[in-house]
């Protein structure tokens, strides 16, 4: 298996890399439902536009525009598949978890294993540093990225390519006309990006159950 990851932020994660895209890639469509099971989106109406594109792009067409324009989510046909936080782009539909986000990191680790935990030394993994935006790919728009291109990572170890992926985008000066414009010389441009979003939790989840280490070491190839 080659697992070819574009390293981003996200909405749910804080980050998308080769754990992320190998979990939420090789699960099955319930398994998806399984996974963002903990995530019900409710609808700020002081940020929505009333455009409908959260509608457009729900699954279960449990969105509508009330008399007033703004979207409501109905919460009993809610399957949280997140797709409405994802392509919002006025951010009206926050993060919204019945309990945390460490649930959806912990069991998409989990899945991760589960989808390499047959293919030992045959798996091999690149996370493309280039183009860091704030959010997923997911969405039809796109914010000025972030940082400058970084470059390619390789690995064989999914837990230490993200973790290096994250050190590396750390280091990074920050873009102009960027969301992160403002957050010059932070240590943490990924806290910074999502404060509400503890993004360890799926490395050291990863890293108990076994799917690789977070400990890397940085070899460049010119």
């Amino acid at each position: 298996m080659v697992v070819i990851s574009h390293f981003k932020g996200h909405m749910l994660f804080s980050f998308g890399g080769s754990i992320k895209n190998l979990g939420m890639g090789c699960a099955t469509s319930a398994g998806k439902q399984v996974l963002h099971s903990d995530i019900k989106p409710s609808v700020d109406p002081e940020l929505c536009r009333g455009d409908s594109i959260c509608i457009r792009h729900c699954p279960v067409k449990c969105i509508s525009l009330r008399e007033d324009k703004k979207a409501y989510i109905d919460q009993s046909r809610c399957i949280g598949c997140g797709e409405c936080i994802v392509v919002c782009p006025h951010r009206a539909i926050p993060e919204n978890w019945k309990t945390s986000s460490e649930p959806l990191q912990c069991k998409t680790a989990e899945y991760a294993l589960a989808a390499v935990s047959n293919k030992k030394g045959k798996v091999i993994y690149f996370n493309f540093l280039m183009n860091i935006t704030a959010d997923c790919d997911c969405c039809d728009w796109s914010d000025n990225r972030l940082t400058p291109d970084i470059g390619i990572l390789a690995s064989k170890d999914p837990v230490a390519i993200d973790e290096a992926s994250i050190y590396l985008f750390n280091k990074a000066p920050i873009s102009s006309l960027s969301v992160m414009e403002r957050h010059q010389g932070l240590n943490d441009k990924l806290k910074a990006l999502r404060p509400k979003i503890d993004y360890t939790i799926i490395l050291r989840h990863a890293e108990e159950i076994g799917l690789g280490s977070r400990d890397f070491e940085l070899i460049e190839i010119n």
